[in-house]
């Protein structure tokens, strides 16, 4: 069921599912999103219990702050004190959780098609980036040029290219900042221990291919499951299975380690 909390002076609006578990997965959205892009997974038989955030409430007129986003993360995973801590973001979402999730109480991190720093080297990318962030006059007539013509054939192009959303300001200071990208990169490397990746096939925003590579130079294996930027939307139940897969596998593995230990 949905409820609303008073975080940070701002209304919060949540989605919280109690299966009886010992595990939360929380999961955080991305760009221009909310929970509803992990709906698909609120009726199936979890062995999870489930808090997915709206990080922004619905009539937000205000820019969007990355510490902001942070800090509401973290009121969650302190409000589960008797739970273990599975966090899940999503698309934009990885800049967040990788910054959490060296949390003491969050035991996993799931990365489900998010940022790498290898998008850098995409064309998408750098068109994006001369966008919003034009060194020339020339530049950005030829940006804005394109953006008419790319909004006529993509939707969604248009709200990444929107310099005036409310999601403007954090997607300069996150995806499309250097400084940023470099953190993300050393964040993916401290968390690879405990970290699971998953992404769709043919996901042109993020770019299944690069997010493959990135991962494998990690020496981390990735999940590929249901097609385009949002698996769950699209493979509710294979994503469901997985993640209830890597709920069984954490149990037997603390037990194992317990009687070990005992």
């Amino acid at each position: 069921m949905y409820k609303n909390k008073k975080i940070n002076g701002q209304n919060i609006r949540y989605f919280e599912k109690n299966n009886g578990s010992k595990w939360t997965i929380i999961f955080v959205h991305g760009f221009n999103s909310s929970s509803i892009f992990a709906k698909n997974l609120f009726t199936l038989k979890n062995e999870y219990n489930i808090i997915a955030i709206d990080m922004i409430p619905e009539d937000s007129k205000k820019d969007i702050e990355y510490d902001e986003l942070v800090k509401i993360v973290k009121y969650f995973i302190k409000k589960n004190r008797n739970k273990k801590i599975i966090l899940l973001g999503h698309s934009l979402a990885g800049g967040i959780v990788s910054k959490v999730g060296i949390h003491p109480r969050v035991k996993k991190v799931i990365f489900l098609s998010t940022i790498t720093p290898s998008m850098i080297e995409s064309k998408g990318y750098k068109f994006l980036k001369n966008h919003h962030q034009p060194k020339s006059k020339l530049a950005l007539i030829l940006s804005n040029k394109i953006e008419e013509k790319a909004k006529e054939k993509y939707e969604w192009v248009h709200k990444f290219l929107d310099r005036d959303s409310i999601w403007a300001k954090i997607l300069n200071e996150t995806v499309l900042d250097d400084t940023f990208m470099g953190k993300l990169d050393r964040r993916y490397k401290v968390l690879k221990s405990k970290s699971y990746f998953i992404v769709g096939k043919d996901d042109s925003v993020i770019s299944t291919k690069i997010f493959i590579s990135y991962v494998n130079s990690l020496k981390k294996e990735v999940k590929i499951i249901g097609v385009r930027h949002n698996p769950i939307k699209t493979a509710p139940k294979e994503v469901n299975d997985y993640l209830n897969k890597i709920v069984k596998d954490s149990i037997k593995t603390t037990k194992k380690r317990f009687f070990i230990n005992k």
